[in-house]
């Protein structure tokens, strides 16, 4: 998965884009089934949402990559909501002892808040029985603000 570090990173989008898309040539970087490229960087509120929705345009309109954006953050609580439309995911980098994680039970909840809102891109699944012995999940990605969804039905294996 590529997770560039935008602790370290100061750079503009057309420039990361362009470093993206080299290293998205790679067979071994991580893609959705439907073909998206994962990018998961880790401090993605060092950028705005809206600096992380151009830099999604330039990888579509001069990569020609559709991104899954998955979001690691510093500060969950503080940055969710103003992610969630342009995410397909969300994570925490957490703290270093388990004793911080008080916090965690919240932001799980409000990662599910915003996905039943319908201002996520993250997918729900459920099971859906295609025959006696499998069941075949199902996923169903919304955004109200987007005004559409559409479900399908995740591949099977071979049996």
């Amino acid at each position: 998965m590529l997770m560039p570090d935008m602790t370290s990173l100061k750079t503009d989008a057309a420039t990361l884009a362009a470093a993206m898309a080299k290293l998205a040539t790679a067979k071994s970087v991580y893609r959705l089934p439907d073909r998206r490229l994962v990018i998961s960087p880790f401090k993605a509120e060092g950028q705005s949402a809206a600096w992380w929705t151009n830099f999604m345009k330039i990888m579509k309109d001069t990569h020609g990559i559709t991104v899954a954006f998955v979001p690691v953050f510093l500060n969950f609580p503080s940055n969710a909501a103003a992610f969630a439309p342009i995410s397909y995911g969300f994570s925490n980098w957490g703290n270093r002892s388990p004793a911080g994680q008080s916090g965690i039970a919240s932001n799980i909840a409000k990662a599910h808040e915003l996905r039943r809102s319908g201002c996520s891109r993250s997918p729900s699944r459920t099971s859906v029985p295609t025959r006696a012995s499998t069941t075949r999940p199902t996923t169903r990605r919304t955004c109200a603000s987007r005004g559409r969804s559409r479900s399908r039905a995740a591949p099977t294996g071979s049996s």
